[in-house]
């Protein structure tokens, strides 16, 4: 659940964090990419709502997941910190 909702704040501060799969020395440690939501206010009806969000997310890594609601758009983008 901490790692599905990442990234956290703090204080007014971003924290971000990821998992080891092995044990490393503290200074090979390299956090390269971190999952973010990104919020779309008004999607315009003239496009194709997963294409668009598809175009979007591409230009910042790729695409995690989507939520579409009538209101908004929402995306979990992969994002290089």
């Amino acid at each position: 659940m901490i790692l599905e909702g990442r990234p956290w704040f703090f204080c007014k501060s971003i924290i971000l964090f990821d998992r080891l799969c092995q044990a490393v020395e503290r200074d090979q440690i390299r956090l390269i990419s971190s999952p973010f939501w990104m919020k779309i206010d008004s999607c315009f009806p003239e496009f194709d709502k997963k294409d668009l969000l598809h175009a979007i997310g591409a230009t910042f890594g790729g695409v995690l997941r989507f939520k579409i609601n009538e209101d908004n758009c929402r995306l979990r983008i992969n994002l290089d910190v």
